[in-house]
């Protein structure tokens, strides 16, 4: 995701916010009902959750889905990104570097076991309400 972007959207560093996913490369999701969550892990580190209904899972008694993705301000320093590089048939110079610094990284998790939700959950619904006051 373009760095700028997400300068523009995250949340502050002690709070969890509702995230306006249409200026994000998950703009896709954008519709009724899909509200997306930034929460604050640590360092340069942010998860976004996305809650989504899923006519297909009412049916089973769970019509929200909710996704994880793992948002990384800087290269995570637990990959090597030489190592990375030398395997996309590139090297680490200026434009790699620049590219790096003009991004963060998202990348998607594992689905948890919150995947099926009944409803949004209490603290989505409070953040809800908060926007709609403003």
């Amino acid at each position: 995701m373009d760095r700028e972007v997400w300068m523009r959207a995250k949340p502050p560093r002690s709070e969890k916010i509702l995230l306006e996913l249409d200026t994000t490369p998950l703009e896709e999701l954008v519709d009724d009902g899909v509200y997306a969550v930034a929460d604050p892990l640590g360092g340069t580190e942010y998860r976004v959750t996305i809650y989504r209904p899923d006519p297909k899972d009412a049916i089973k008694g769970y019509p929200i889905n909710t996704d994880h993705y793992r948002i990384w301000e800087n290269f995570p320093p637990q990959w090597d990104l030489g190592s990375i590089a030398n395997q996309a048939s590139t090297n680490v110079d200026p434009n790699l570097l620049t590219y790096v610094g003009e991004r963060v990284f998202l990348v998607k998790e594992p689905r948890g076991d919150d995947h099926w939700l009944p409803d949004y959950p209490l603290e989505v619904l409070l953040l809800i309400e908060e926007s709609k006051r403003r």
